[in-house]
């Protein structure tokens, strides 16, 4: 999987998709548990977002899948990410929320 460097400035509520699947056929499939993680800027606890359980994860439809979360100005950093489903199948990557842009600038 590649990564890409995502950034937002906030307010904002970025969707993360992520889609599984089988390896040998490239047929989408639902994993019985998928699970988001999400590490804080210079966090040490993992928060995790369930699908079917918490309202920020969703599936979409087979195999495919979001997180919703908003986003605020007290989020800014780096922010790491990754998803399993069935425990054995793992997506990651990381976006940054930046600072609010200024009002005005002046030169």
């Amino acid at each position: 999987m590649s990564l890409t460097a995502i950034s937002f400035y906030p307010p904002v509520t970025p969707n993360l998709d992520v889609e599984f699947r089988e390896a040998e056929t490239n047929d989408l499939f639902d994993p019985a548990v998928v699970t988001f993680y999400l590490l804080p800027p210079g966090g040490t606890e993992l928060v995790s977002y369930v699908v079917g359980t918490d309202n920020e994860a969703t599936r979409l439809s087979t195999g495919k899948f979001r997180l919703r979360r908003v986003y605020s100005k007290d989020d800014a950093g780096e922010w790491q990410w990754h998803v399993e489903g069935d425990q054995t199948v793992s997506k990651y990557g990381a976006f940054t929320i930046l600072e609010n842009l200024p009002k005005s600038i002046e030169v």
